[in-house]
């Protein structure tokens, strides 16, 4: 528990503190940032304080603490009540968080806007905590990754980018081979960015060649301004500093904050991952006693420690069980609220054009009558605009969603990626709930809802690959 504890302290407290040394250079060129630090860490002085990355670290870990497993409703709640000024949010989320009264309609409003589907690494940046609180269970990493994630990202490359930060943070934990920890994350990446798991499996070539320098690695993506706010982008630089420097933190975070651009971002996840790997004691002490609320995070560290390896009792895991059933219904009445309002919005009849393939629809369909299976089975039925939709989706000929508005093209990709991991929750709640005493009402919820329903594997994307690569600038 003791050495547990250490690397948990090392990876909060690392991200943290990556996050805080990385403000300094947020956004200033390669050159301009090295310059910055170019007597080390040390070349700043005064406190460190921590940006957005954190602010909305610890909202996720006060709640996993607070509640044993994750949330979306607590988590997007904790994100509206515990938001301040001069943290370095986005102004457009900044506005948003200010606007909503609750999660619930945080998470709604997400749901419906188009600005969710961009390729930046605001879920990567927070998503290393999923890595600590499920590091003996990468499945759950990935669901949960997955469920933090859609509180406010649905693009690919920003959910692909939260998977490697919290994958890598879990493999810190526990795989000390760098040849095997670069081998695991690569595999459990891949179905999310196939480039990016190819990167990260060819670490060692790159770092071992004569001079080279991460521009042979990024190309194109990286210039004179940096590393710009992108998922995967972010991660593998992030990667790239653990890798360069893996028993040292201080040439670590040196590497992250000197790379121009987004350096809180990529420092935060270096930070994470070379804390958990190298343990509290690698974190320079002298950096660490100028840290804003170092107590404070290392007192969540703690508690995220013994939270994750706690041995529950079959009654307390059953219990947990039934509250995340709870959730999970609560999760789909939301999404299948907002379905039903943009039907009723948008859909004035069914003149339609072919822009969607069958399997994208099929994927479309099954996802909307798992909502209303669910719905069904906790007795809320009424939803006969959204039954009329899978009605018509359900006819032989190749008919397609109305395309009347362009947006509507993701919202409908949000919705299959927001439904396909409730299903993976609902059967990994099955699973555990089928081995412990839970009660019959819960059980039968869950068996009822959608039982029959499968996405197709892999899910098709609605929308060209040029699609993640907008020129508009992505926002946290």
């Amino acid at each position: 528990m003791a050495e547990a504890s250490d690397k948990y302290k090392g990876a909060v407290l690392g991200a943290a503190l990556g996050d805080a040394l990385g403000r300094h250079t947020e956004g200033k060129s390669r050159v301009e940032a090295k310059r910055i630090y170019k007597d080390g860490l040390r070349s700043v002085s005064g406190p460190l304080r921590y940006s957005d990355d954190t602010e909305l670290a610890i909202s996720i870990m006060e709640s996993l603490v607070e509640k044993g497993y994750l949330n979306q409703r607590d988590i997007a709640d904790k994100f509206v009540v515990n938001r301040s000024p001069n943290r370095g949010y986005s102004l457009r989320f900044q506005a948003l968080l200010e606007s909503c009264k609750d999660g619930s309609e945080l998470i709604k409003r997400i749901l419906k806007s188009k600005n969710s589907d961009r390729p930046s690494c605001g879920a990567a940046m927070r998503a290393y905590q999923i890595g600590l609180f499920h590091a003996d269970s990468p499945l759950d990493v990935e669901i949960d990754t997955e469920a933090q994630t859609f509180i406010t990202h649905y693009d690919k490359l920003a959910l692909a980018g939260a998977q490697c930060a919290a994958q890598a943070v879990a493999l810190a934990l526990k795989e000390k081979d760098l040849d095997q920890f670069r081998k695991k994350l690569s595999e459990g990446i891949l179905k999310y960015s196939p480039g990016l798991s190819n990167d990260i499996s060819n670490f060692k070539e790159f770092l071992e060649g004569d001079s080279r320098d991460i521009v042979d690695c990024l190309a194109k993506e990286l210039n004179a301004h940096g590393i710009q706010n992108h998922g995967t982008k972010v991660a593998f630089a992030a990667m790239w500093s653990f890798l360069k420097s893996p028993q040292d933190f201080e040439k670590t975070i040196h590497t992250a904050t000197t790379m121009g651009g987004d350096t809180d971002s990529i420092a935060t996840i270096a930070g994470a991952i070379s804390g958990a790997y190298n343990g509290l004691s690698s974190v320079p002490s002298d950096l660490l006693e100028r840290l804003e609320k170092r107590s404070r995070l290392e007192q969540l560290a703690e508690a995220l420690s013994v939270r994750s390896q706690q041995e529950l009792q079959s009654e307390q895991i059953a219990r947990i069980l039934e509250l995340k059933t709870q959730d999970l219904a609560e999760n789909t009445r939301r999404t299948l609220d907002t379905v039903s309002e943009h039907v009723t919005e948008r859909y004035t009849n069914l003149a339609v054009i072919d822009v969607f393939s069958q399997k994208t629809l099929k994927n479309l369909k099954n996802a909307l009558q798992y909502l209303v299976d669910f719905n069904s089975a906790g007795g809320n039925t009424d939803y006969l605009a959204v039954e009329n939709l899978i009605t018509y989706l359900s006819k032989e000929n190749e008919q397609t969603i109305p395309n009347e508005h362009p947006e509507d093209l993701f919202f409908w990709s949000r919705v299959i990626d927001y439904v396909a991991n409730q299903i993976k929750v609902r059967d990994s709640l099955l699973r555990k709930a089928t081995n412990v005493g839970t009660s019959g009402k819960t059980l039968d919820v869950l068996r009822r809802a959608g039982k029959n329903i499968t996405f197709l594997s892999p899910q098709e994307a609605f929308f060209i690959e040029d699609a993640h690569n907008s020129n508009v600038a992505p926002t946290n």
